[in-house]
């Protein structure tokens, strides 16, 4: 058996001299039962509590699986998404019959779905800017929570001494990924984190609509644009006084609102603690491999609030944009979570997680062979949700800078 690296990620294969710590008997036992491979693997499934593995590489092959049901799901998201504005746009499909389904979305040779989407989105905006539509986009991104309960509780799994306390949401989420609703004041740089239904109090810039005074350029909902409006009801693209149904980052502190999430900071104390990334170690012994894995399970099945959009521009007097127009608000939201929220929070999370494969293979002699079985298959699985996510990652981030750069 040999361990192979390829990029951040290990692979074990079977019934080869390892390369970890020397080499290995052919007659040694471990290379018979990893011979036998691991028909108990199979991503997107549960992982037999029972299964007589080592409880680490248990921990890894949990975590596998569910990033590989996180990347099919997304991946076949950000697809439709991309097909539906190639098609609502008038674009012939140049990736339904592209046999690999990466490629389908986007490959080299510019004919994948999202290839397509962002050419034509590009070519309608560069259009619209010609006959001064006045287009802007306002965007309510969404914010992802990990599951503090599930991080301790697998963390206890991983415990080398009997007891380990588990901290807090608080001791243990880096303060700037820390959301609370603050009794007072969301600190100056940090973010009110408003929505659509529950807009924010705002003295900063708002990435959505701006209910207010506006300092600099905004352009309403029928496309009118005044400067320095103290009755902005639009897209402000300078300083919001006033809502915000989005985040909006705080240029000085301000209360939020109620139930208003603040992230990165505030003035007092706080309620409601959900941390947005990850979770450090607990303060006490513990396999760091085996909380590695588990930080990483946890990531993948973060809950995350969906983004929305809202276009603002002059519509009726250029009926051409309206295709357009409604083709992003139902489909971009799924490329800007793939983007810049959930997306990006699994891939960061699914290369810790093969850093974490890489560690846990090192041991080898702590392993059996039945073991290194499932974490070389798990491990593969690991390989194939990082390409995807590296995929629908990248593609979704084209489609979005295409209109970020084309509207205000």
């Amino acid at each position: 058996m040999t361990i192979k690296r390829i990029g951040r990620i290990v692979f074990v294969g079977p019934l080869v001299a390892l390369g970890v710590g020397g080499c290995i008997s052919p007659d040694s036992p471990l290379v018979e039962e990893s011979s036998e491979g691991c028909s108990e693997f199979q991503a997107g499934k549960d992982v037999d509590a029972n299964l007589n593995v080592d409880p680490t590489v248990r921990v890894y092959m949990q975590a596998a699986s569910d990033f590989s049901k996180i990347a099919d799901d997304m991946q076949s998201a950000v697809l439709t998404a991309c097909s539906n504005i190639a098609t609502d746009l008038g674009a012939s499909d140049s990736w339904s019959q592209i046999g690999d389904q990466k490629s389908r979305i986007s490959n080299a040779q510019g004919t994948g779905a999202c290839d397509v989407a962002g050419q034509k989105i590009e070519a309608l905006l560069i259009e619209a800017g010609t006959v001064n539509a006045n287009l802007a986009l306002s965007v309510s991104r969404g914010e992802c929570h990990v599951d503090f309960e599930e991080q301790a509780r697998c963390d206890a799994d991983c415990s080398i001494t009997a007891a380990c306390d588990p901290g807090t949401v608080e001791t243990r989420c880096e303060p700037g990924s820390l959301s609370v609703v603050c009794d007072a004041s969301c600190s100056a740089g940090a973010y009110c984190m408003g929505q659509p239904d529950l807009p924010a109090n705002c003295m900063g810039v708002c990435e959505s609509t701006c209910t207010g005074e506006c300092k600099g350029k905004c352009v309403h909902g029928d496309g009118k644009v005044t400067e320095n409006d103290p009755n902005c009801m639009g897209k402000c693209a300078s300083s919001c006084n006033g809502t915000c149904r989005g985040r909006c980052k705080v240029e000085q502190p301000v209360n939020c609102g109620a139930s208003v999430h603040c992230t990165g900071g505030c003035t007092s104390s706080y309620s409601d603690p959900v941390c947005t990334t990850e979770f450090k170690p607990p303060n006490c012994d513990l396999n760091a491999e085996c909380h590695a894995a588990c930080s990483a399970k946890v990531a993948a099945n973060a809950k995350c609030d969906p983004s929305t959009v809202e276009i603002f521009g002059a519509i009726e007097s250029n009926p051409e944009l309206q295709p357009l127009v409604d083709t992003l608000k139902e489909n971009l939201p799924v490329l800007i979570d793939a983007a810049e929220v959930q997306g990006k929070l699994a891939l960061d999370a699914a290369h810790r997680l093969g850093d974490s494969g890489q560690a846990i293979s090192a041991k080898i002699e702590d392993l059996s062979g039945k073991s290194l079985a499932c974490l070389g298959e798990s491990s593969t699985a690991v390989g194939q949700a990082v390409g995807q996510f590296d995929v629908t990652v990248q593609a979704s981030v084209k489609v979005t800078v295409a209109c970020d750069d084309r509207m205000d």
